[in-house]
């Protein structure tokens, strides 16, 4: 549960959905460019904590299912 990731990080909720979706890959965007745009930005300690947190907690999406023979 996000929301608890949130609470036990003390970091906002918008901040660990951000990490969750970048774990998924599913945007063409490296984690790196959210982190930079983070750090670059308001409160970016309790934002990278919570980007962090949403991140490790997410798996990424699984592949595509291979083409049949």
């Amino acid at each position: 549960d996000y929301d608890v990731l949130a609470r036990r990080t003390r970091a906002p909720l918008n901040a660990v959905m951000l990490g969750a979706l970048a774990a998924t890959g599913a945007l063409p965007v490296p984690a790196e460019a959210f982190r930079a745009a983070i750090r670059a930005g308001k409160a970016a300690e309790n934002n990278l904590r919570g980007f962090a947190a949403g991140f490790a907690g997410t798996p990424p999406l699984p592949g595509p299912e291979p083409a049949p023979a």
